[in-house]
């Protein structure tokens, strides 16, 4: 979701949305490094938040020597490293190509750096990268006043499980006027508004798919009426292949629990769930919520979700009514609550929801928006009576008015035939 070029001087990229401090902390960097003071720029985000274009952006200002790391299941050894030697040439191509200690060629980047000050060397997604690279970067990071050069080292931090190498590196380095930390960070809803605008586009919508993940954003724009952006659901999905298959089962089973899984409901869904969760966590996909786990992207979990097959989808559904049917001790208070956080769900009379309950309990995962006849809900606005929530099309109506799920397990009807998870698409309603 970050790929960028081995070497970006002179390109011409688009303005950024929501990046000016993140500019002007780096142009200023930039120019303590052609003052002989160097710095060490460490910028986190999330996949898809845009770390590469905006350092695409800026690396025009001035000579620029980029590489990346890459995901390999056998990482190559000082791989940024290998690409910056190509563009150097000299010293440092002929001790890489020798294979060199990691000491030898930081001494090597230093030279190259003092050759001609102010230049911007870029270590682009460094989650990927290995222990030699690393530490390149720590003998880099703790000399780096001295070195007239501009570093930066971006990387995903949604992906650092607590004993990655970076994540140990990083809390070596300690922050001060020559270590600076930036964070890209998901664009804001008025963000997210003025990309959408030209297009015609619901923006509000569109934030609660994308959460404001850049990558999302744009790709979802460039694709319109498209269920799923073809790039969106190969990149979930390349990431996803990456991961176990105990951590692919557990990915499955939340894709179908909304608004978030509880860990009571993902043990009755997956063997062994707790220690696989574990790498869905580290990995960025999955984010702890209160009482939960939750997708951190709900465009991620539509992704995952329409993937699943035909079979695999009922028994997912099965497991979870079963389950339901029987909570533990404890799990019913949440009822009120989990309601809310699925959103547009309302309190419908007691003639309606008995009518019903059967069927679906308990009712912490069953949302019902009955026909304004049913409903006394002051929440129920006249838009609400008129249209099904967001995200629910063509929806076939319950037998006392229209079935609005809020859950997985409620969806069970629909999944098969309705695209994009929940037959979503972005623009005005359409019944």
């Amino acid at each position: 979701m970050d790929a960028g070029p081995a070497r970006c001087q002179g390109e011409v990229v688009a303005e950024l949305l929501e990046r000016a401090s993140h500019l002007s902390t780096l142009r200023e960097a930039l120019a303590a490094g052609r003052a002989g003071r160097g710095t060490l720029v460490l910028l986190a985000g999330e996949a898809g938040a845009g770390k590469t274009t905006l350092l695409r952006h800026f690396c025009g200002a001035g000579e620029t020597l980029w590489g990346s790391c890459d995901p390999l299941y056998t990482p190559r050894p000082l791989g940024p490293f290998l690409d910056i030697a190509q563009q150097t040439g000299g010293e440092l191509r002929e001790l890489v190509a020798a294979g060199a200690k990691p000491h030898q060629v930081a001494a090597a980047v230093v030279r190259a750096a003092g050759e001609k000050r102010g230049t911007t060397i870029v270590l682009d997604d460094l989650h990927w990268a290995d222990e030699a690279t690393l530490d390149v970067l720590s003998l880099l990071g703790r000399r780096i006043a001295t070195i007239p050069a501009l570093v930066v080292a971006s990387y995903r931090d949604d992906e650092l499980g607590r004993s990655h190498p970076l994540r140990q590196l990083l809390g070596e380095l300690r922050s001060g006027p020559s270590i600076r930390r930036l964070t890209a960070p998901p664009l804001s809803p008025e963000g997210v508004a003025a990309l959408a605008a030209p297009h015609g586009i619901d923006a509000d919508a569109l934030y609660r798919a994308t959460g404001g993940n850049p990558f999302f954003v744009t790709e979802v724009i460039a694709a319109p009426g498209a269920p799923i952006p073809l790039t969106v659901r190969d990149a979930v999905l390349a990431r996803a292949a990456r991961m176990t298959e105990a951590a692919t089962a557990v990915l499955e089973a939340v894709s179908i629990t909304l608004p978030y899984a509880e860990p009571w409901l993902l043990d009755a869904l997956v063997t062994g769930a707790e220690a696989a969760l574990e790498q869905c966590l580290s990995a960025g996909v999955l984010q702890a919520v209160p009482g939960g786990v939750a997708f951190r992207h709900d465009l991620a979990r539509m992704a995952i979700e329409e993937s699943l097959s035909p079979h695999r989808r009922i028994a997912l559904h099965g497991r979870a009514l079963r389950a339901l049917a029987a909570p533990p001790a404890g799990a019913a208070d949440c009822a009120a609550p989990r309601a809310t956080a699925a959103g547009n769900c309302f309190r419908c009379s007691d003639h309606s929801a008995s009518r019903h309950s059967s069927q679906f309990s308990p009712t912490n995962r069953l949302a019902l928006c009955a026909s304004p006849r049913n409903c006394h809900s002051s929440q129920l606005t006249a838009t609400d009576a008129a249209a099904p929530p967001f995200g629910w099309r063509n929806v076939p109506p319950w037998p006392t008015g229209r079935f609005a799920a809020a859950t997985g397990t409620c969806a069970i009807r629909m999944k098969s035939s309705m695209p994009f998870g929940y037959a979503m698409s972005f623009g005005p309603p359409r019944m």
